[in-house]
């Protein structure tokens, strides 16, 4: 199982995985919303509609042996009614309160919100209750300030301040005053806070009775779809917005909202609270999306983030930090009391632990420099950027963070590899790599698509670009990058190989309960050299960046020279597919080693030819061969033999046959005499 291999690592990296793709789909509906002005009963009927049929074919509630009682069904309705004004409300927030707000402002303010609640209850522990205190004080601050201090205005991009147009306030006009509509956004994701914290207290109540929260939830939301349809009908005959769930730049955002930001957020959060402390999934989860959020809107040149922001979203950590203290249970990931390291990631002592592991091995030393490299560049561009106000200098920087969060990845997951075995992971960690490679290998296909998304818009609506400072950043860039490709030159010809160094272990059970064993070691050279998952994901990151910048270089200079702006496009559109093609057979490859599947390059049917030859065998079963991780080929197979020959003999035989023809370096073999 991949997530248990990566340890609680796994769960982190999932739903950090998921928290991004929510925040860009939550940025994707405001811009629907708010700058489509389409109605929010309208897309809040669609999002709706498209995760029920999503949830009800992942958790078929129909199949469940507990049957919902008459007297369950009135609660069932009240939840499904509490869902629909959760959504609603939000999707009003969202309109009017702006994606960063509202992510500060809602994301896990519920159960936040439930815990301030029993600030004054009876607790056996003071400190508990100070720590309560302390952090309900300071999310109450950091709400505040984001609803009274942030300003009311509508963000404008670099692109609308350089023709000099002037910020606009809206409001809603109530007899002799005006409300502001970012304090109408506000006061309507508090409405859907309360929403979902009633949601939470009733499924406690009756999830177990109906089979669950995930039961529940995918009952709800066909019922919740219908609740909304009157107003939705309505909203499209009497609405003024000009654009249809038809087009795609209404159906694409409402299909990623009914994705990450309903169905997946849900089923992932539930997950992720059986392995995560309510306070450490919070805090990562806004974390994640708030880093997010800020490098999108500088990617889009908007300006709605502020340093008030910034101090708001420390304080939302801060304040979930203190608010959950008394409920810690498990370590963060990186903590690892049963490798005798007993020290978290802040100690000096696991830094130091760290960084030696990082610079005894190759693969993560060549990473970490990497690292540094990019990190190192990515800060030059971003100060050199704002000293010139240049906003493609600060987007690039924006888009080397993602570049240096996979190579951080790939370093992290190079370090836990190494962990030494322990009764839990007796395999040891080394299966981590692999994971990281496809984590990598994924984003790459997700930046892939994005690039083609954009490539295809701009195809068919040509927008002006501004070519200043883009051969610079790009040459620039082009020379980080061809440094690693350099550095990891070595690894675009090598697929994930099997064999390895190992050692190889059988053992034999005869039908009469008797035992035999045999082990053999070898530690052979002649096998080719294997490539590491974790380092290919990598490189195949540097190559997409190097695509990049050598297609951004190319459409340049034709802009430039001739003025044809659609070279942008088609230039992007060719990295797009070449990204699709480089990452597609390592990604399905990766996929194949975790889900255990037997290698293409294992000689199956010869190891099995050479295998009826020996003397004695008269037939096999159950063979299973998979490759577990780098240099460590695994096999079973159950071998029947006739009574004459002696196990032991047998047994050595057929384990030199797999040893040596097929690599692999770790096989059970059961013996069965027959006849």
């Amino acid at each position: 199982n991949a997530w248990k291999m990566a340890g609680h690592g796994g769960v982190v990296v999932g739903v950090s995985i998921l928290k991004v793709l929510r925040t860009w789909s939550v940025f994707q509906a405001f811009g629907v919303l708010h700058q489509l002005d389409y109605t929010v009963a309208s897309f809040t009927f669609y999002t709706l509609l498209f995760s029920a049929i999503i949830t009800l074919g992942i958790n078929q509630p129909w199949l469940a042996n507990k049957t919902i009682t008459s007297n369950q069904w009135p609660r069932i309705l009240f939840y499904s009614l509490l869902l629909t004004l959760n959504f609603f409300f939000w999707n009003v927030g969202l309109k009017y309160y702006q994606p960063i707000r509202t992510i500060l402002s809602s994301d896990h303010a519920s159960v936040a919100l439930a815990m301030m609640l029993t600030i004054f209850s009876t607790s056996k522990s003071k400190n508990s209750q100070s720590n309560k205190i302390r952090g309900a004080a300071l999310l109450i601050i950091a709400y505040m300030l984001i609803y009274w201090v942030e300003p009311a205005t509508t963000p404008l991009s670099d692109a609308d301040v350089a023709i000099g147009q002037v910020p606009l306030q809206h409001g809603f006009d109530f007899y002799l005053f005006t409300v502001p509509e970012n304090k109408i956004g506000g006061l309507c994701l508090f409405i859907a806070t309360l929403m979902a914290m009633l949601r939470e207290i009733i499924t406690k109540k009756i999830g177990p009775e109906i089979g669950g929260s995930k039961r529940l939830f995918a009952i709800s939301l066909p019922i919740a779809t219908a609740f909304m349809l009157p107003f939705a009908l309505f909203a499209m005959f009497n609405g003024t917005s000009m654009v249809t769930i038809t087009s795609s730049t209404v159906l694409i955002p409402t299909i990623a909202v009914a994705i990450f930001v309903i169905a997946a957020d849900f089923f992932v959060e539930v997950y992720a609270s059986a392995h995560l402390t309510a306070g450490n999934l919070a805090k990562l989860s806004i974390g994640v999306s708030f880093v997010t959020a800020v490098l999108i809107e500088l990617m889009e040149g908007s300006r709605s983030t502020s340093f008030v922001t910034f101090v708001c979203f420390f304080l939302v950590l801060w304040g979930m930090h203190w608010l959950f203290e008394a409920k810690q249970k498990i370590d963060l990931p990186m903590y690892t009391p049963s490798h005798g390291r007993g020290n978290t990631v802040l100690s000096m002592a696991f830094v130091k632990t760290a960084l030696r592991q990082i610079f005894e091995g190759k693969d993560s030393r060549r990473i970490f420099m990497f690292l540094c490299l990019n990190l190192s560049f990515m800060f030059v561009e971003f100060v050199y950027g704002i000293w010139t106000n240049s906003l493609g200098l600060i987007s690039d920087s924006a888009h080397m963070l993602f570049d240096c969060l996979a190579l951080a990845i790939g370093l992290v997951a190079s370090v836990i590899a190494h962990w030494d075995v322990d009764p839990i992971f007796s395999f040891g960690y080394s299966r981590v790599e692999i994971v990281s490679g496809l984590v990598n290998g994924i984003f790459l296909i997700f930046v892939g698509f994005m690039v083609l998304y954009e490539s295809m818009e701009r195809l068919f609506h040509p927008q002006e670009i501004n070519t200043d400072n883009l051969l610079l950043v790009s040459f620039g860039g082009l020379g980080v990058n061809l440094i690693g490709m350099f550095a990891f030159h070595d690894l675009h010809d090598h697929g994930i190989d099997d064999g390895g160094d190992g050692h190889s272990h059988g053992h034999s059970h005869g039908h009469s309960h008797g035992h035999g064993h045999g082990h053999g070691h070898g530690h052979g050279h002649e096998h080719k050299q294997e490539s590491n998952a974790n380092l290919t994901g990598v490189y195949l990151h540097i190559l997409a960046d190097t695509l990049g910048s050598v297609g951004v270089i190319i459409s340049s200079v034709i802009i430039s020279v001739f003025g044809y702006t659609i070279a942008d496009p088609i230039c992007s559109l060719c990295i797009s597919l070449l990204i699709f093609m480089s990452t597609w057979p390592f990604l399905k490859e990766s996929a194949g080693v975790l889900l255990q599947g037997t290698p293409e390059s294992f000689p199956q049917k010869k190891c099995m030819k050479k295998l009826m030859a020996v003397e004695g065998v008269v037939g096999y079963s159950q063979p299973h061969f998979w490759r577990y991780a780098k240099g460590m080929m695994v096999g079973t197979i159950h071998v029947q033999i006739n009574r004459e020959v002696a196990e032991q003999k047998v047994l050595a035989e057929v384990s030199q046959i797999f040893k040596k023809t097929g690599k692999v370096n770790n096989l059970t073999v059961e013996i069965t005499r027959v006849g």
